[in-house]
């Protein structure tokens, strides 16, 4: 599942029966109705505004209205899509974090990737913060799978936030908080994050 930034609606990708493909529901958090917007292979990607969701439709990468208003539009990419895992937009909506082939890219619209985290490790589960300041996401440089977080795009001042193990870091949506999920078990942590000067 993928949580709106505004906590209203959840994004989910079904397998339903009889099976005939993955597919995308977008649900509304307090009523629990779930509407599909359409066939995904993978998790979507909520934009800051929670307004569109891009996810991975065929070998193309689409964003479409979280209400299913308007049909998907192709999202232009110069990497095979079937191998780029997304996971989060950038502030301005204009490009898509994720990962691929073990490192975290930016992958604008249009143009080439960027490195964002590259290391000779594996990382993953890139997600910012809702004031685009800075990165959290998993890296296994440790031996074991952390959460870890540093400014954005710079890449300084990382800091290691989880103490035994941890894995998809979410914001809330006052980025004060910053949720993860226990390596080793079903446990979710939650630690305060100051939103002072970087």
């Amino acid at each position: 599942p993928r949580v709106a930034p505004d906590g209203t609606r959840i994004a989910v990708t079904r397998l339903p029966v009889p099976f005939a493909g993955l597919e995308l529901w977008v649900y509304d958090a307090a009523r629990g109705r779930g509407s599909r917007l359409g066939r995904s292979r993978r998790a979507a990607a909520w934009t800051h505004d929670s307004e569109r969701v891009a996810f991975l439709r065929k070998a193309e990468i689409v964003s479409q209205p979280a209400d299913g208003s308007s049909p998907a539009e192709h999202i232009q990419t110069a990497i095979p899509a079937d191998h780029f895992f997304l996971n989060s937009f950038s502030l301005d909506g204009r490009s898509l974090l994720g990962v691929m082939e073990e490192d975290i890219l930016l992958l604008p619209t249009e143009g080439d990737p960027i490195p964002v985290v590259a290391t000779p490790f594996d990382d993953r589960h890139p997600v910012l913060s809702p004031d685009g300041i800075w990165l959290a996401y998993a890296s296994n440089e440790t031996g074991q799978f952390e959460v870890y977080v540093q400014c954005y795009p710079d890449g300084q001042k990382k800091r290691l936030v989880s103490t035994d193990g941890g894995r998809a870091p979410v914001w809330s949506p006052d980025g004060r908080e910053l949720f993860y999920r226990v390596s080793n078990g079903d446990t979710v942590m939650a630690g305060s994050f100051g939103r002072g000067p970087r």
